[in-house]
C-alpha cells in the first residue's frame, strides 16, 4: 500500500463522516441489531428453513464487521513497529 492510500485511511478513520457511518452500522449491525435481526429470523421462518436464516445473519454481521474494521487494521499495519526495549543493564 502506498504511503498515500496509508495517509488517507489515517484521515478516514478519524473523518466525522466516517464514525458517524460506523456508528450507524453498529447499531444496524451489533448486538442491538443483531439481536433483531435474529428476533426477526426466527418469527418469520418455518422451523426446517431456520438454521439456513440464522446462518445468512450470522454471515452477514461477520462480513460487516471485516469491512467496518478493515481501514483501522490497515492503518496499524501500517505503523512503525516500535524497537524492543532491553531489560539488560550495562555493567558486571
Amino acid at each position: 500500500m502506498s504511503i498515500e492510500q496509508q495517509e488517507h485511511l489515517a484521515n478516514l478513520v478519524k473523518h466525522p463522516g466516517w464514525l458517524l457511518f460506523k456508528e450507524h452500522c453498529r447499531k444496524q449491525w451489533g448486538a442491538e441489531g443483531y439481536g433483531r435481526r435474529m428476533k426477526a429470523a426466527l418469527s418469520n421462518c418455518k422451523a426446517e428453513n431456520l438454521g439456513v436464516a440464522v446462518h445468512g445473519i450470522d454471515v452477514a454481521n461477520d462480513e460487516i464487521n471485516a469491512l467496518l474494521s478493515w481501514p483501522e487494521d490497515q492503518v496499524r499495519k501500517a505503523e512503525p513497529k516500535e524497537a524492543p526495549v532491553s531489560l539488560q543493564r550495562g555493567g558486571a
